[in-house]
């Protein structure tokens, strides 16, 4: 999934402040958030019954770590694994699991 760290918490969101104020930063800022989305597209497709949903999961889960950037306390990488294996056990039935449980 998305590699989460604990290195910069603040860089993204510095960086989407930043964004709402100069029209190329907001360019580059919403190509990368593309670029994210159609990433986690590709991987929920192995997941999702339809490409709609993999699209709204994708979706979803982009959202979740644009929110969680504003948490505070802050969220630790840890935490936001967690967090996305709960939804994607939720979203996909709590019987399956992902692929990094099965290791």
């Amino acid at each position: 999934m998305l590699v989460a760290t604990d290195e910069r918490p603040d860089a993204e969101r510095a960086v989407r402040a930043w964004a709402t104020q100069s029209t190329e930063v907001h360019e580059v800022q919403a190509q990368i958030d593309r670029t994210r989305i159609e990433y986690l597209r590709g991987l929920c497709q192995q997941l999702a019954a339809t490409p709609e949903d993999s699209s709204q999961m994708a979706r979803l889960l982009h959202l979740v770590l644009i929110g969680v950037q504003h948490s505070n306390p802050p969220v630790t990488g840890e935490e936001l694994r967690v967090l996305y294996a709960f939804i994607l056990r939720k979203v996909l039935g709590d019987d399956q699991t992902l692929d990094e449980e099965r290791r």
